[in-house]
């Protein structure tokens, strides 16, 4: 099988240089092909050469291309580079399709590389050999700071950034919510590298696992020898249950864990970033690294503030007490500090107060609220299961 795909790439290489991209550049590694807009995203996969991203690219009308099956995933060849800018509400809905994913392949005879790239609130569904960026990888290639969010599902070899990967995956991470039949991992399904082994370093996982088969971070070793990870983790405790019990338990950490610096031994200062016990760590050159700064809430404005339950599935209550009146604002984040919505923002009366968010328009995985009373702020994490 790798061997007919690998000659099928071989014969695109060929060929692919009849292709006139509709964007600047040449695709030499000097003069790439320049992508500004969701059309050129799509031309990728028509010739081989070096893309760069030029600026953030909003893919939300691709949920009514193609008769409603999205977008359609292109062959990469050599160099994506994301500079840092993030592909937001890519949409595929290709379910008996096989390799399905921003990229359908990658890698061949010629090395293919992905680097600073994000993909976030992906909805992507595929037959088999499923991932955020790329269904499958043969040969080598190397996903280098690359990060997704979202949804990814299929049937069988389902990651958060790919389906069936060989090579090198570093300073990258999924919170995606990985949905499969059998073969899932947080951020790839299956290593499959023939001439002996990939390698995962300084990566991480913290979305929602469903399926058979799984060890959290991949399914299983590779096809070809052992997968060799290295200070990377995943959240245990919010991966799901709905799946077997894992079994290797040494990359597993707790939320908690998972929100201090102190458990990952990265490069804090130039790569990566935390806001120390409030969320996990971010890439910095995707500009997330912006640490709150909140004032402890004061026990005379703010009394038995608390949110209820906690999991949730549908709903959350939030219940706070004025001993005066004061300003309220309730705020809903995701994982990169962005606000979701607005709750509260208006002049409450003292007494006992409560306020309701309604989860239906969000996917399961882990959420912060802040309530804020006058210049009084208390932060925390809440959780929402489906």
């Amino acid at each position: 099988m790798k061997k007919i795909i690998e000659t099928v790439i071989f014969i695109f290489l060929i060929v692919g240089n009849i292709f006139a991209f509709s964007g600047k550049g040449s695709g030499t590694k000097d003069d790439p092909y320049q992508i500004t807009n969701v059309y050129q995203l799509q031309e990728v996969g028509k010739d081989i050469g070096y893309f760069i991203l030029m600026n953030d690219i909003d893919a939300s009308e691709t949920r009514n291309w193609d008769s409603g099956r999205g977008f359609k995933p292109g062959c990469c060849i050599s160099e994506f580079d994301g500079q840092g800018f993030i592909i937001k509400n890519l949409y595929i809905n290709r379910p008996d399709d096989g390799c399905v994913g921003l990229f359908c392949i990658m890698g061949g005879y010629i090395p293919s590389i992905v680097k600073r790239l994000g993909i976030e609130n992906c909805d992507i569904t595929g037959g088999f050999q499923v991932g955020a960026i790329c269904g499958l990888v043969v040969g080598t290639a190397a996903f280098w700071e690359c990060y997704s969010t979202g949804t990814v599902r299929g049937k069988y070899l389902v990651g958060g950034l790919c389906g069936n990967f060989s090579g090198g995956i570093n300073n990258s991470f999924s919170t995606c919510n990985v949905i499969s039949e059998n073969y899932v991992g947080g951020l790839t399904g299956i290593c499959s590298l023939d001439e002996g082994g990939s390698f995962i370093y300084y990566c991480y996982f913290a979305g929602r696992l469903e399926g058979q088969s799984t060890r959290g971070l991949l399914s299983s070793d590779g096809t070809g020898g052992p997968v060799s990870i290295s200070c990377s983790y995943y959240d245990s405790l919010v991966i799901g249950t709905t799946h077997p019990p894992i079994t290797d338990k040494s990359y597993g950490k707790s939320t908690i864990e998972m929100m201090k610096r102190s458990t990952y031994g990265w490069d804090f200062d130039s790569v990566w970033c935390i806001d120390e016990g409030k969320d996990y760590p971010k890439l910095r050159i995707f500009d997330r690294c912006i640490t709150t700064s909140f004032i402890e809430p004061s026990i005379d404005l703010l009394i038995n503030a608390n949110a209820y339950p906690n999991p949730f599935s549908s709903h959350i209550t939030f219940k706070y007490y004025l001993k005066e009146p004061e300003f309220v604002t309730i705020t809903i984040f995701n994982t990169l500090g962005e606000k979701l919505e607005i709750i509260v923002n208006e002049f409450i009366a003292a007494g006992e107060h409560k306020a309701i968010f309604i989860s239906d328009n969000y996917p399961t995985g882990i959420y912060f609220y802040s309530i804020q009373i006058g210049k009084s702020i208390n932060f925390n994490k809440i959780q929402l299961i489906r």
